[in-house]
């Protein structure tokens, strides 16, 4: 393995991000087919509508998880 130039915080390892990476991409790539379809499926409507399905599936992306929520509830001090 390779020795980076910066130090990780927290004792997180490359391969985590690594790890993590994989199921950003795949989450990612699925609301880039479910935009896409979507957008086919209603291509003969106005464009304010298309717009309006591109936002959704955005805000939809954006929606963080019970356990993202709970890593940012964490006080960044409490490590001491």
């Amino acid at each position: 393995m390779r020795t980076l130039a910066f130090g990780l915080p927290a004792g997180i390892e490359p391969s985590d991000l690594v790890f993590i990476s994989k199921y950003v991409a795949i989450i990612a790539v699925v609301f880039a087919v479910i935009g896409i379809l979507l957008l086919k499926r209603f291509a003969g409507r106005s464009i304010s509508f298309m717009v309006a399905i591109v936002v959704a599936v955005f805000v939809l992306e954006r929606v963080p998880q019970p356990a993202a929520q709970a890593i940012d509830a964490t006080p960044a001090l409490s490590q001491g």
